[in-house]
């Protein structure tokens, strides 16, 4: 029988340009750049409207960890030229992350190498933690000049603005040292046709370098002085004047030379304790989650009901995480209300509120409420500012959240399958550190865990209950049969 072999289906353009637009691409550090430009440049810009309309939220950006897409950046640069007037904005930050309100982790790592050229060189190795559009190779042509290379991976398309601002980047990176780029030149451009971005730059020495230099000729003089006076052109009374005054200036230019050094070389230590110390608060939070996710699989994994698994995962999270209080909801029956299950942080009172007539009815509560539109629409919700996200998320209730003292909260759905089986939620009631997209990531992680547990608990239990009312059938019918 002859077999009829239909071609695969090849995927179309639009699939691919769709797919290219939505990888994650741009680390989140570039957009903060904007923002803090945005605080100090131009005030007047409403930095939500600007999110909003890229598709961006607050949580996501100051989450050093958390990438956008090429859609939302381009949105995000479309929204941000409207509002702020200025066509060359994404120069203007690329300049402005040299600033020191602006200057991120990377760029102290960026100012320990302690050379402008040694940065250069690197320039392919830094960037690759901000950027996966591209590769970069980059080469020191000369004491004072380098080379960068930069090439789009396969199915990236960028556009021109970014082009604009990896030259404000590369200006920085010599703001960065003290130094000035005394000729940028831009041969080819991927945005004329070429098949890669070619960037030559050129810089000034840095202040010290340029004291340095003024010893030598100083250095030249005296010594010609020497000479002279050897030589019988110079009186020798003459010499015991100029040769203390050259000496004192060659002292003074060398006292000043090493003060710069000295000045940079503090400036780099600093940041590199700054970095240090950023690495160390990384190191131990990735312990404190590491040891939480281990003591919440021991309590899924060893708990034989409901309440004592619920019970071991809160207490991980409480002595785990740095959040003021936390709580896990399950949904009755009759999917009428939420009730808690386990909790740490919470008065007495506080939790006869939680369960209160009015607190958490699925029927009752304002149907925008985080707490219920993550149960209905199986979402997680993370907001840094209740009283910003005012009716638009108006939390666990109607006026539930604020009769908590509820400043930011995440909230996560326990979800098994397409059954919602309840909700897990943190929340901070006093000023802590912002909420980021992954500590959302992390709880996330966790619910769909808890949601296996419990229905595979209620599983064993309906099991159980239904060969209990099977053996007491059979004792009803056949006496004595069941023993």
């Amino acid at each position: 029988m002859a077999v009829d072999h239909q071609p695969a289906a090849q995927p179309s353009c639009a699939d691919e340009t769709a797919r290219a637009l939505d990888t994650p691409l741009y680390n989140s550090r570039i957009t903060n750049t904007y923002l803090k430009l945005l605080q100090k440049r131009y005030p007047q810009v409403d930095v939500g409207e600007l999110l909003r309309f890229a598709g961006m939220k607050m949580h996501q950006v100051e989450d050093e960890g958390h990438w956008f897409t090429q859609r939302q950046v381009n949105r995000f640069q479309q929204k941000l030229r409207e509002l702020t007037g200025n066509p060359g904005i994404a120069r203007e930050a690329g300049r402005f992350s040299a600033a020191p309100e602006a200057l991120s982790g990377l760029g102290r790592s960026i100012l320990g190498l302690l050379s402008i050229a040694r940065a250069y060189s690197l320039a392919g190795r830094f960037t690759g933690k901000f950027t996966r559009s591209s590769r970069i190779e980059s080469r020191v042509l000369g004491p004072r000049s380098a080379e960068i290379l930069v090439t789009l991976n396969e199915g990236v398309r960028e556009e021109s603005f970014q082009c604009e601002s990896r030259l404000g980047y590369l200006e920085s990176v010599a703001r960065y040292f003290d130094s000035r780029l005394t000729r940028i030149e831009h041969p080819e451009c991927l945005f004329r046709g070429d098949a890669h971005c070619r960037y030559l730059l050129t810089w000034q020495p840095s202040r010290a370098a340029r004291w340095r230099r003024v010893r030598i000729p100083a250095g030249l003089v005296a010594l010609a002085a020497l000479v002279a006076a050897a030589a019988g052109h110079l009186a020798w009374a003459h010499l015991a004047v100029l040769l203390p005054a050259i000496v004192t200036a060659v002292l003074l230019v060398s006292v000043l030379a090493l003060h710069l050094d000295n000045g940079e070389l503090r400036a780099a230590v600093t940041q590199l304790e700054h970095t240090a110390d950023e690495l160390v608060d990384q190191i131990d939070l990735n312990s404190r989650n590491a040891l939480m996710i281990s003591e919440i699989g021991q309590s899924l994994g060893k708990g034989r009901s409901i309440e004592e698994i619920l019970r071991g995962v809160i207490e991980a999270l409480e002595r785990r995480l740095d959040y003021d209080r936390g709580v896990v909801l399950l949904a009755d029956q009759q999917g009428s209300r939420l009730a808690v299950a386990a909790s740490f942080g919470y008065s007495p009172e506080q939790l006869a509120v939680l369960n209160g007539d009015d607190g958490l009815s699925l029927e009752r509560s304002d149907p925008r409420g985080a707490i219920i539109r993550c149960l209905r629409e199986r979402q997680a919700f993370l907001v840094n500012d209740l009283a910003a996200a005012g009716s638009e998320l108006a939390g666990v209730g109607s006026e539930t959240a604020w009769r908590l003292g509820v400043k930011s909260f995440i909230c996560c759905p326990i979800a098994f399958e397409d059954q919602a089986l309840g909700v897990l939620a943190v929340d901070n009631c006093s000023t802590k550190r912002p909420l980021l997209e992954r500590d959302m990531n992390l709880l996330m992680g966790i619910a769909p865990q808890i949601a296996i547990s419990i229905r595979h608990v209620r599983l064993v239990e309906d099991n159980l209950g239904q060969a209990r009312r099977l053996t007491q059938e059979l004792e009803r019918r056949v006496p004595g049969a069941a023993s």
